[in-house]
């Protein structure tokens, strides 16, 4: 397997977790601070909640066995983590972004949430594991068609 695909699995990934460009140029500072503020032990909380949450649908249940004092660990985990981020280290941009409009509040959390799965894209073991889809995916057939659709290999 050379570079190249693996290249594009990773950029085909990161795609997912970008921010779209007119969201990204608007100043948040409150999801600003909220990067600033949050570790990336804080940002394992997050993952470990979000985790805890994703293992109940009925897509993935039977893959995972979470125990129910572990999915209860990581909420309380994840809600201390939101209550100190939101009435001590962000607390003035906070009550200002509330201010200007209640609503957006969770697109600043979103914008953590993205910072959350940047760390996690960056594990070996993660990018090894995505990166592993690439044995099974028909490389010759997707470079057909984006030939197809004027597109030229490597470049």
């Amino acid at each position: 397997m050379t570079i190249r695909p693996l290249l594009a699995a990773a950029a085909a990934f990161a795609s997912f977790l970008a921010i779209p460009a007119a969201q990204a140029q608007v100043r948040d500072p409150f999801g600003e601070c909220l990067r600033a503020h949050s570790s990336r032990a804080d940002r394992d909380v997050l993952i470990r909640w979000v985790y805890a949450a994703v293992s109940q649908s009925a897509a993935v249940r039977d893959m995972v066995r979470l125990d129910e004092g572990r999915r209860v660990q990581a909420s309380q985990q994840a809600g201390q983590l939101i209550t100190r981020l939101v009435t001590r280290d962000c607390r003035v941009e906070a009550m200002d972004r509330i201010k200007r409009d209640p609503g957006a509040i969770q697109n600043s959390f979103t914008a953590l949430g993205r910072a959350a799965l940047m760390d996690l894209a960056q594990d070996p073991a993660v990018v090894g594991t995505l990166a592993g889809v690439l044995q099974y995916t028909d490389m010759g057939s997707i470079t057909m068609m984006l030939m197809e659709g004027g597109l030229r290999p490597g470049g």
